[in-house]
């Protein structure tokens, strides 16, 4: 019987870690950070991150600087909040080949690129812009719904063969102008190939990337298409640049301080479930006749070596009182009032004292518990039966 109970103590265990170990790796981070890929919420981007997924497209947050520093030509660096990088985060970011900068409004691009800068000319939601450029993705999504923000070409950019070029060699594909006009300066996307053969795509107007603004115009086709051109994609974003430690390096797999939160949780069940229980001490048959001396001495030691002074104090106390009782009275049935003040009028002391030594609070220390055995053994010098 014993073994069946350990057994199906066993099983229940193991069902349980299977389910934490379900749940752990199913779990869906939620988050309500503006642009996250994690945030289901009208101002996150999750409804674009599953698009992608289910393009079978891995997309996952910045987990530290080392992985812009080793992304290679495999991985699309997606930028959001783009005006609050840093020299350090631009930094980082030179390292990597493919990058789209979602939301370029009030960013000093200028440490990013000599192409274009980031412009306030907006172009309201009625105005529908559409592509006029030969880059694949903004064919694709052929036009958009106005435009938040744009970005203004450099000077220096001269329209040659359908693209625009800089005398370093850079190209540039500029799409969805502001304006009809053939000399517009203004556009909504942006697509540079710098000298080096790096690969930055700038869309000034980050908000057609949530939730609540996806499925307009042809803002999904032109994301899907602009994100999509590499098997993974990783968001990073500059308002909440990654912190650094070891729980988040890239080494580290993401599903791990969860999945060590339920060992310890397992490991505190385990030890609720098997561990010792400590309690009084019990009576039990003895096998032979043995001097009451013996047993209380036994037990005393036990007591001490298990500093149970709480059952040690009720032992002392309540051999104690049996002894003075049988003295004092041949009724068994006194309260514990009755044997206070029986005592109390044999020894001269106060009812408050009496009470105090046999019904009080226990000691918590070994010299306490040497005192009230020594207090219980005057006040039982000082008993006389009648």
């Amino acid at each position: 019987m014993k073994a069946l109970k350990s057994r199906s103590f066993w099983i229940v265990l193991m069902v349980f870690l299977l389910a934490m170990g379900i749940v752990v790796m199913l779990h869906q981070p939620d988050s309500r950070v503006a642009y996250s890929p994690f945030n289901r919420h009208a101002n996150g981007t999750m409804a674009l991150s599953e698009l992608l997924k289910d393009s079978d497209i891995e997309v996952s947050a910045l987990s530290s600087f080392d992985d812009l520093d080793t992304a290679g030509d495999d991985v699309t660096v997606v930028v959001v909040q783009s005006a609050s990088l840093d020299e350090k985060q631009i930094k980082h970011l030179s390292h990597a080949q493919h990058v789209v900068f979602l939301g370029t409004q009030w960013a000093n691009l200028s440490d990013v690129t000599d192409a274009l800068s980031a412009s306030g000319t907006s172009a309201p939601s009625e105005q529908l812009l559409t592509a006029q450029c030969q880059w694949a993705p903004g064919i694709r999504a052929e036009s958009l719904a106005g435009s938040l923000t744009s970005l203004t070409l450099s000077k220096d950019a001269v329209f040659h063969d359908g693209h625009w070029a800089l005398p370093d060699g850079t190209t540039i594909d500029a799409c969805f102008p502001l304006s009809t006009s053939q000399n517009s300066s203004s556009f909504s996307v942006a697509h540079v190939v710098t000298n080096e053969g790096r690969e930055l795509t700038f869309i000034a107007d980050g908000d057609i990337a949530l939730n609540s603004h996806l499925a307009e115009s042809g803002n999904a086709a032109l994301l899907i298409n602009a994100l999509g051109e590499r098997p993974k994609v990783k968001w990073f974003d500059a308002a909440t640049p990654p912190p650094t430690s070891v729980w988040n390096s890239v080494s580290v797999p993401p599903f791990l301080p969860r999945m060590l939160f339920a060992f310890l949780l397992t490991v505190i069940v385990l030890a609720f479930a098997l561990g010792r229980r400590f309690g009084p001490l019990v009576r039990e048959p003895l096998p032979v006749e043995v001097k009451s001396i013996e047993t209380t001495i036994g037990l005393g030691r036990l007591y001490e070596h298990s500093h149970d002074h709480v059952h040690a104090a009720q032992y002392l106390r309540s051999g104690s009182l049996h002894r003075m009782t049988k003295q004092l009275s041949s009724s068994s049935s006194l309260s514990n009032d009755d044997v206070v003040m029986l005592i109390s009028s044999r020894t001269h002391r106060h009812p408050h004292e009496v009470h105090s030594l046999f019904f009080g609070p226990a000691p918590t220390t070994d010299r306490g518990l040497v005192d009230l055995a020594q207090q219980l053994d005057t006040i039982e010098s000082e008993v006389h039966p009648l």
